[in-house]
Parts: structure tokens; C-alpha cells; sequence
């Protein structure tokens, strides 16, 4: 829920996958997938951990 709300000032959905870029054209389609993924109801689309979020926001960094 964090990063949603830094992305688009606006608290998400309780229990629900999130998608800034419904929210905040600013927000790429690759940074939207990431953050769906990290909010995931289930926990088999969920990233494994932390680390795992961490290094798919570090690729998604180092494309720009």
C-alpha cells in the first residue's frame, strides 16, 4: 500500500492488487506491474521477498 500512496497520493484499496497507472499516467506500465505483483491477494503472483521486489525495481532503475 506504501508505494501506491507515494506513487499517486491517493490511499489504495484494502485487500486488493493495486495499479498506479490507473491512477497516474506518470507511472510506467513496468513500475504498475511491479507494484500489481507486490500487492497480490495471492501469494503464489506475490514476490518471494523483499529481495526479490528490491531487484525488480533495481533492473527497472537501471533500464532508464
Amino acid at each position: 500500500g506504501t508505494i501506491f500512496y507515494l506513487l499517486t497520493g491517493k490511499e489504495p484499496e484494502p485487500i486488493s492488487k493495486s495499479y498506479p497507472a490507473r491512477v497516474n499516467e506518470n507511472v510506467s506500465a513496468e513500475l504498475d506491474k511491479i507494484v500489481s505483483i507486490a500487492t497480490s491477494t495471492s501469494l503464489q503472483e506475490r514476490y518471494c521477498d523483499v529481495q526479490a521486489f528490491a531487484d525488480e525495481l533495481r533492473k527497472l532503475i537501471a533500464k532508464k
